[in-house]
């Protein structure tokens, strides 16, 4: 039997044929897809250099705001000509003036740079002190070589201890060719400010906060108002009962041309009645009421990633903390128990006066925005337990603005109180400096009543009146003229007492409050913070959930009622300069 050998050669070349086919599909899938790639790259490329992204506009909005802008196209500029930026720093300092640092050097005590200047954009005032407390700014480094310059000194702030036009070295002080500043070294980034040479630097110094006048100089008027001369500023009606806390827009009343609801004239301030039209462009806060208006800040066209052209509009809504319940400050124990009037019947007629003296701030009553649940007056038995627990309340689930009870050595007393309970902390001693010890009658005729839990009245009558035993239960006479009140206060009224609070910064900033704690404050009160605003303020949002809600916690009804919501605040501070 003979066996036939079959050939099969082909079928291996069919097979090196095969992948070889394999090998340039793939090859040509990858040059496919990398081309396509590629221009779908330089497509996505092309929308960045047109466009900026969202983050990008909602920045520089911010700061067109806060700083002002040159675009001739921005509605910032074209608001109203006669009364010029409308920027919120500029609305506090004013233009300022521009100029360069002609010689730099230490002052003889070694804590100051001496400063003079040249090329400045507006004459210096030949008068000493003239800019004294206002703030220099570095807006460019010096000019002389690297080698012997301060580096990053650009965007540096420093305020002016004092400005001098003579020399008083000498001992009859004359006119100096070129005035000096004196600055306050303010470096925070770790450069040595008396290391190299400041030579070249350009500075802009701002203007005095506030000292314009609103008729001369609309742009710096010393006061901020809901009015033409603050017009970022929105305005909250809080008479409104149809819509609680009604916003009208920041800008609203200003001429604009392009887009929006908004009238030509200036609203009613402050607004007392529905204005037309009531409904705006924009609702900010998410409340389901309207409160802002779209503004043509001038942004150039940008397109999509799909082609389309779009311009990006601003919709501001500027809110004053000033002028609101100051949840940190306001109120207090006394006032939440029942301090509303007293009946002083040795007046004629008899009166009911309120309590306290308007000796600071914490004689601001809360009782208004946390109502006894009976009605007023408070009592100890008719009083609002929310009161209680943003003041401090052993059973909330979380501290109140007054902390923990310890007292000076750490040991719990139950009494929530400013600073350290049953102990006059360094910071009282500060602010009530010379107040006089002793009760009634002491060298001032009466105390002041720091505390604002006492009746005050004087009596109309033209000599003294014989008494007897007075209801606070002291024998003598009215004397004419004397200030009436209805207690006698204790003679540790200085313990306790709402400046005891430490406002400062940083729990390390000033004198320690408890020797327990080695080189500073533990901060025995827990302040609200802004954050904690947010969340009360930020209701609606989506992402509110998230943000810290001790302040709602505490006072659940009076804070969650829309009506509230934008009465209250955490933070309110003058300007800290003459």
């Amino acid at each position: 039997m003979i066996n036939k050998i079959h050939n099969r050669r082909g079928i291996t070349l069919l097979f090196v044929i095969s992948l070889i086919v394999l090998f340039l599909l793939m090859g040509a899938a990858f040059v496919t897809m990398s081309g396509n790639f590629m221009r779908v790259s330089r497509g996505n490329s092309g929308v960045e250099v047109r466009g900026d992204s969202a983050r990008t506009i909602i920045d520089r909005a911010m700061m067109d705001l806060v700083r002002g802008t040159k675009s001739a196209t921005s509605a910032l500029n074209n608001l109203d000509l006669t009364i010029g930026d409308q920027s919120i720093l500029a609305d506090e300092y004013g233009e300022g003036f521009t100029a360069e640092v002609a010689t730099a050097g230490t002052d003889p005590t070694g804590q100051l740079i001496k400063i003079t200047l040249t090329n400045s954009s507006k004459p210096l005032v030949d008068i000493a002190g003239a800019y004294g407390g206002q703030v220099l700014t570095f807006i460019s480094n010096s000019t002389v070589p690297p080698a012997a310059a301060i580096a990053n000194v650009k965007g540096i702030s420093c305020r002016i201890f004092h400005y001098d036009t003579f020399d008083r070295t000498v001992p009859i002080p004359t006119p100096l060719p070129i005035p000096e500043f004196y600055v306050v070294p303010e470096w925070t980034n770790g450069q040595n400010p008396f290391a190299g040479d400041l030579r070249g630097a350009k500075v802009l110094i701002n203007g005095r906060a506030f000292a314009g006048t609103a008729i001369v100089d609309p742009i710096t008027e010393p006061y901020d108002a809901i009015d033409k001369s603050n017009t970022f500023l929105a305005a909250v009606d809080f008479a409104r009962t149809d819509k609680p806390g009604q916003i009208y827009p920041s800008f609203y009343h200003l001429p604009t041309s392009g887009y929006g609801n908004r009238p030509p004239q200036l609203p009613p301030l402050p607004p007392s009645v529905p204005l037309v039209p009531d409904v705006f462009d924009v609702d900010n806060d998410g409340d389901g009421i309207t409160d802002s208006i779209w503004m043509d800040n001038g942004y150039p066209v940008q397109t999509d990633k799909s082609g389309r052209q779009y311009k990006a509009l601003v919709a501001y809504m500027v809110l004053d903390l000033d002028g609101r319940y100051n949840l940190n400050v306001h109120g207090g124990g006394d006032d939440a128990r029942g301090r509303l009037v007293t009946d002083l019947p040795l007046l004629d007629p008899p009166a009911i006066v309120p309590h306290g003296q308007g000796y600071g701030p914490p004689d601001v009553s809360l009782g208004r925005l946390f109502p006894p649940p009976l009605g007023p007056p408070a009592t100890p038995a008719n009083f609002n337990q929310e009161y209680f627990n943003i003041l401090g309340d052993p059973a909330s689930q979380y501290f109140g603005r007054l902390g923990d009870d310890l007292d000076n050595v750490g040991t719990p007393t139950g009494r929530y109180s400013p600073g350290r309970s049953m102990y006059q902390d360094v910071w009282s001693q500060y602010k009530l400096f010379g107040y006089p010890v002793g009760g009634i009658g002491d060298m001032f005729g009466s105390r002041m009543d720091v505390f604002a839990k006492y009746g005050w009245g004087f009596s109309n009558q033209v000599a003294n009146i014989p008494l007897g035993v007075l209801p606070n239960g002291t024998t003598g006479d009215l004397a004419f003229g004397m200030p009436q009140i209805d207690a006698t206060p204790p003679v540790d009224d200085l313990v306790d007492n709402a400046f005891e609070t430490d406002f400062s910064s940083y729990p390390s900033s000033g004198p320690s409050e408890n020797p327990l704690v080695a080189g500073g404050s533990n901060r025995p009160d827990h302040l609200f913070s802004l954050k904690e605003l947010e969340r009360v303020y930020r209701t609606y949002d989506m992402d509110s959930k998230f943000l810290a809600n001790r302040l709602l916690t505490l006072a659940p009804l009076t804070l969650g009622n829309p009506a509230n919501r934008l009465r209250v605040a955490t933070e309110s501070w003058e300007v800290p300069v003459p």
